[in-house]
């Protein structure tokens, strides 16, 4: 008997223990459990916020990445472009005497559009450097003022008022300063829900005169084959009574090979004592194909060609682009710019009014009734060479005009600042 209550009292004390052990354990779980409740409303929260701001936040990136598009765009436009058809006249403003020659500038009321679709646009304009006041200098061309054409209020939204401090006014340095404000939207459904603007100062101006002097360029070896090769001067010089200043008659691979006779200085550049100038072929293909000069293959342009001057329009040259190899022979005379990716080849007879750029081999033969042969320059890259076929000296004489005219259809351009803009536009 007595073992049977010792027994109860043992299963008692022990589901009294058990009891306080199941309370002890629930208590952290509700703890637990309000702290995920609470949790799961801030993640909720979270989550709602994260579900409007997102889409803002991806738009408003992509409408900065837009306007960085159009900036660059800009930028390489104006490089290529900016002076290409005629450097007296103004990139694409109204007024301008040749408005293509800067196809890419657009207005503040119509901007240039680089890209554009149902949901998203890229578009940029240039301003001028000069007040819509201005009646006292000369915009291009020179001696007219165009009125409104500078309306970029620094530190503030963009407006009508041109009070800009890039003004000629403020800086005589500062009448090259131009203002390049490229725009990027987001579109949906026919609404811009995102746009971001950026504003760039850059100088652009004509490449320096030290940038290329007037000359005879090639990286590789000059080769006066033939009776007496290469007879070379510069404007001024009147070889019916002087004798040329320089001449090359045999295999100079280098500067370091003294010349027949005469001096190479300031008259033909060569390595490894003078660097050779790159000028970006983009450049001149653009050129080419604005003015309708731009060649596939091998070209023979034929006499005159392409207009009998060495001018396009105003100071602007002319400019040829020819992939493959340039040759012209017989009593012909051409005229401009030439930027040949293959080799060169000229008869005696022929005559080069302008500057020769090339890739390959450049060959010009003497003795013919063309003298000289060359009036303007040459300028040679790669591993080819200057030569010279058979008969009397092929003479190049080294046009100053010719080459401050090709310089100044290649723009300069120094960003003086570049950042993020707001616009009313």
């Amino acid at each position: 008997m007595n073992s049977i209550v010792m027994t109860i009292k043992s299963q008692n004390k022990l589901v009294e223990r058990l009891s306080r052990s199941e309370g002890i354990s629930l208590t952290p779980i509700i703890v637990v459990m309000v702290i995920m409740s609470v949790m799961g409303g801030v993640f909720a929260s979270i989550m709602g916020s994260w579900k409007i701001s997102a889409p803002a936040t991806i738009n408003s990136t992509k409408a900065y990445y837009l306007a960085e598009t159009a900036a660059m765009f800009a930028l390489q436009d104006a490089k290529y472009r900016f002076y290409n058809k005629d450097s007296t006249g103004c990139p694409n403003y109204p007024g301008c005497p040749d408005s293509a020659a800067f196809p890419g500038n657009g207005t503040r009321s119509t901007p240039y559009v680089v890209s554009t679709s149902s949901t998203e646009t890229a578009e940029f304009w240039i301003e001028r450097p000069y007040k819509s006041s201005n009646t006292g200098v000369d915009e291009y061309p020179s001696g007219t003022h165009r009125g409104n054409n500078d309306d970029d209020t620094t530190g503030s939204d963009d407006d009508g008022v041109d009070d800009d401090d890039d003004d000629s006014s403020h800086d005589a340095d500062k009448k090259k300063l131009y203002t390049i404000v490229a725009t990027g939207k987001v579109i949906r459904g026919g609404t811009t829900v995102a746009k971001r603007q950026i504003k760039i100062k850059a100088e652009i101006t004509p490449l320096p005169l030290a940038d290329f002097e007037p000359g005879v360029y090639t990286e590789g070896a000059i080769q006066g084959n033939g009776v007496s090769g290469y007879d070379m001067w510069m404007d001024g010089l009147d070889v019916s009574t002087d004798p040329p200043s320089v001449a090359f008659n045999g295999t100079f691979p280098d500067s370091t090979y003294p010349p027949t006779s005469g001096s190479r200085a300031g008259i033909v550049y060569q390595p490894p004592g003078d660097v050779i100038p790159r000028i970006d072929a983009i450049i001149f293909e653009n050129m080419a194909k604005d003015q309708g000069h731009y060649h596939i293959g091998n070209y023979d342009p034929g006499n005159n060609y392409p207009n009998g001057s060495f001018f396009y329009s105003g100071s602007a040259p002319n400019v040829t682009y020819i992939t493959g190899d340039l040759s012209e022979a017989g009593n012909n005379t051409i005229y401009g710019v030439y930027y040949v990716e293959g080799d060169v080849s000229f008869g005696g007879s022929c005559e080069v009014q302008g500057i020769v750029f090339c890739e390959g081999d450049f060959t010009a033969n003497g003795g013919g009734t063309a003298s000289p042969n060359i009036y303007g320059g040459v300028i040679q890259y790669g591993g080819g060479s200057i030569l010279d076929g058979n008969g009397n000296p092929a003479e190049i004489q080294i046009s100053d005009a010719y080459f401050s005219a090709l310089r100044s259809v290649l723009a300069s351009i120094n960003v003086v600042s570049w950042q993020e803009a707001v616009s009313a536009n």
